[in-house]
Formats: structure tokens, C-alpha cells, sequence
């Protein structure tokens, strides 16, 4: 019987800024918001830069990441409710693709999440979802 090989992976993400400790922000709205400090920074990465065709998805409005407050395990999704909104995390908890150029003046695509604040005490992790929008034109 011939070995079902697995599909390899078209693109790599790499952590490019991660955040070692954030200070608690209020659970009021209007109250001040502290932000995860540094923002976490994360690059999307072709599997075949050689391709020509593959540099496109670095403009590509197609793909978008979103983040989750885990435990500090990373097993368990922390969700907070007040009613019907989540209050664990506060700001942009998703963000598009931007090409950007790195410190080194290389183009590149990123996800940056700059206004990202936990609202809770405690040790967390970050998980970070990519998704594509198949079928995009």
C-alpha cells in the first residue's frame, strides 16, 4: 500500500514581537485601556519565495488573523461575558494583512495587534488564528 504523504504547509508564521507582561486595564469602557506591551507582531511567510506568484499573497486583503486569551496551560479559551459581550480582552482582537517592510527594509506581510489589553489577573497565553478567505478575487 503506497504512503499517504501530507500536504505541506504553504506558509510559515513566525513570531516577529511577542509581549512577556501586560498590565490589567479597567473593565470600564471609558476607563483607560493598557495595551500589551510590546505589541505582539506576528509574519506570514511564503513556503516558495522563488515563485514569483507567491509574493502576492503580501498585498492579498484575503487573509486575516484573529487572537484568543488562553490559560497559562494554553488548553482552555478564557471568555468573560457581561452580558453578550466578552470582557477578558479588550480592542482589536483581529487584524488584516499589512505589507510592511522589516528593520531590515525587506518587504514583508505582517499582523500587528497594537491595541490588545487584558482585563483580567493572572499568567495567559496568546493563540493566533490565520485564516483565508477562499475564493477571494
Amino acid at each position: 500500500m503506497p504512503a499517504i504523504s501530507e500536504p505541506q504547509p504553504r506558509h510559515r508564521l513566525i513570531i516577529r514581537q511577542q509581549p512577556e507582561r501586560s498590565r490589567v486595564g479597567s473593565v470600564s469602557e471609558k476607563m483607560d485601556r493598557r495595551p500589551i506591551d510590546p505589541p505582539p507582531v506576528i509574519q506570514l511567510v511564503e513556503h516558495n519565495p522563488l515563485d514569483p506568484l507567491s509574493q502576492q499573497y503580501t498585498i492579498s486583503p484575503a487573509y486575516f488573523m484573529q487572537v484568543q486569551l488562553l490559560d497559562a496551560s494554553g488548553e482552555n479559551v478564557i471568555l468573560q461575558l457581561k452580558g453578550h459581550k466578552a470582557t477578558a480582552m479588550a480592542g482589536s482582537m483581529v487584524s488584516p494583512l499589512h505589507p510592511l517592510r522589516d528593520t531590515s527594509s525587506v518587504h514583508g506581510a505582517y499582523f500587528v495587534f497594537s491595541d490588545l489589553s487584558v482585563r483580567m489577573e493572572g499568567s495567559f497565553r496568546l493563540r493566533f488564528d490565520l485564516f483565508e478567505i477562499a475564493g477571494y478575487v
